[in-house]
């Protein structure tokens, strides 16, 4: 995302609606590879998925309604808390 929104000059919405646009083939091809090793749990599949479409549905729906500053600064809270977690 900050490659696009700093070196392609994509605006900072339209940056976060590509990334997760990208994700969508990736999450495919690594389910094609996950699934034919029998690795899923679908008890906890099913729980993830439903949990997953509400929450990529009410995230569309508010995101052309954030202010970039405000949507830039949740980012970056994100990004810490996940540098961290992998540090601790």
């Amino acid at each position: 995302m900050p490659s696009m929104i700093y070196l392609l000059k994509v605006e900072e919405h339209d940056a976060h609606a590509t990334a997760i646009a990208v994700i969508l083939p990736l999450s495919l091809a690594s389910i094609l590879i996950y699934f034919t090793n029998n690795y899923f749990d679908w008890n906890i599949v099913w729980k993830v998925c439903a949990g997953s479409v509400l929450g990529a549905g009410l995230g569309a729906r508010l995101l052309p309604k954030i202010p970039v500053g405000i949507l830039s600064r949740i980012f970056a809270v994100f990004m810490i808390m996940a540098g961290l977690r992998m540090l601790f």
